[in-house]
């Protein structure tokens, strides 16, 4: 079952997936230049479309770019984006992206190599995943909301010394809250990665975490909370920030459970070559 299923409003799905493979048939093939995959993501890879979505196209060649313009055009009634990818380069691209793909429907293929490409870059391997929880879990403790009891001591060889509630010490609630806001975006990001799972863009990412499969405890609720309440009231943060740290802890009781957490975090982290991790801001 599509995660998107729950959507409201008149699902076009059929008539853009149609017209997207028209326009590849009169605008891409036709048009000579060399063209190994094409996949359309967005609405149809997400097999919803309403009539404020346009189409998304990715033009693919392995070992080269395809000469094709990269612009969002009009056909007919639909807005059509297409974009270009060498699909060997693969390791160059953004998670982001990387999920956008996973998602994708493969309307044009020529070459089984395209296809083992497609099919690898959407894949998170075990190394990937565990550089990135490690990232992860050290900048959620950066925003202070680690589980409670690891405040001010060493653990995973890493002093967790900012407490949750910084900004309000400081005096300044908006900060405090935007300081909110960003751990739970580290949380969002680690429940997808527990799920061994690639994480999608802000965009969707409020959306789908509630349909992977392993949750924290009251996560649901705690989402919808962290949001209704959000009204940058002192008593509103404190509840909040309970909330969150309750969901802290489970996301780190988890990642031991599962071994997914290095003995030394930040020695572990600052090894890692900067062209494998570029999710990570030490200069924060």
């Amino acid at each position: 079952m599509s995660r998107y299923n729950n959507l409201r409003g008149d699902n076009l799905w059929s008539t853009h997936k149609k017209a997207a493979n028209e326009f590849i048939d009169c605008k891409i093939l036709n048009a000579g230049s060399k063209v190994d995959l094409i996949i359309a993501t967005g609405s149809i890879g997400r097999k919803f479309a309403d009539k404020y979505s346009d189409i998304d196209l990715f033009i693919c060649c392995v070992n080269t770019t395809p000469k094709f313009p990269i612009l969002e055009q009009r056909y007919f009634d639909f807005s059509i984006d297409c974009k270009t990818l060498n699909l060997s380069l693969w390791r160059n691209w953004s998670i982001q992206k990387r999920h956008c793909l996973s998602e994708g429907n493969i309307l044009y293929c020529s070459s089984d190599e395209a296809s083992k490409l497609i099919e690898e870059s959407t894949r998170l391997s075990e190394k990937e995943r565990y550089i990135l929880i490690n990232s992860f879990l050290l900048q959620l403790g950066w925003t202070g909301f680690q589980p409670k009891h690891y405040f001010e001591k060493e653990v995973n060889g890493y002093t967790w010394l900012t407490p949750s509630d910084l900004w309000i010490q400081r005096g300044d609630l908006v900060s405090a809250f935007q300081n909110i806001f960003k751990a739970l975006d580290y949380i969002i990001t680690l429940i997808f990665l527990i799920n061994n799972e690639l994480f999608p863009g802000r965009k969707w990412k409020y959306f789908l975490v509630k349909k992977l499969e392993w949750l924290p405890k009251n996560f649901v609720k705690t989402l919808d909370g962290v949001v209704s309440m959000s009204n940058s009231k002192v008593e509103s943060y404190y509840e909040i920030e309970s909330m969150l740290l309750e969901v802290s802890n489970d996301i780190f009781r988890k990642v031991s459970y599962l071994k997914l957490i290095s003995d030394d975090i930040p020695a572990f982290v600052k090894g890692i070559p900067e062209e494998e991790n570029n999710y990570i801001d030490f200069d924060r």
